[in-house]
């Protein structure tokens, strides 16, 4: 069982996405609207999620990419996996979390939601391989 934190504005994906995490066994939190890092943050230090799943696009500002860049610069939360999920399947967006310190970009219109838990189970499966 993994622990996901979910920071997207995208109600219906993260309704979705959040149903078939807990269905397969996982514990995962939302953040729908927060552009704001601190609460973030916060949410993050406290409960130590394996990985944040986010929407570098979220809202029109594209608060995402600064909610990325604040959580790796945590002491705290820099350790966490980040994983990039968006609608956008733009190479320079997936160029510019990875620069930013995400593990990966997944553009969800490609996928669902059971195929994305699947590769996010052998990111954090991966890790844990070789923290041991």
């Amino acid at each position: 069982m993994a622990k996901f934190l979910i920071i997207d504005d995208n109600i219906v994906m993260t309704s979705g996405l959040l149903a078939k995490m807990r269905l397969a066994g996982h514990e995962a939190d939302v953040v729908g609207e927060s552009t704001v890092s601190e609460p973030v943050i916060t949410l993050a230090r406290v409960r130590q999620p394996d990985m944040i799943v986010i929407d570098p696009t979220l809202d029109s500002n594209r608060a995402g990419y600064g909610l990325i860049s604040d959580l790796k610069a945590h002491p705290e939360t820099k350790d966490i996996l980040i994983v990039a999920y968006s609608d956008l399947p733009d190479l320079s967006l997936r160029e510019r979390v990875l620069n930013l310190g995400a593990s990966t970009h997944y553009d969800r219109s490609s996928m669902s939601a059971e195929e994305l838990i699947g590769r996010l189970e052998k990111i954090i499966i991966n890790k844990q391989k070789y923290d041991a």
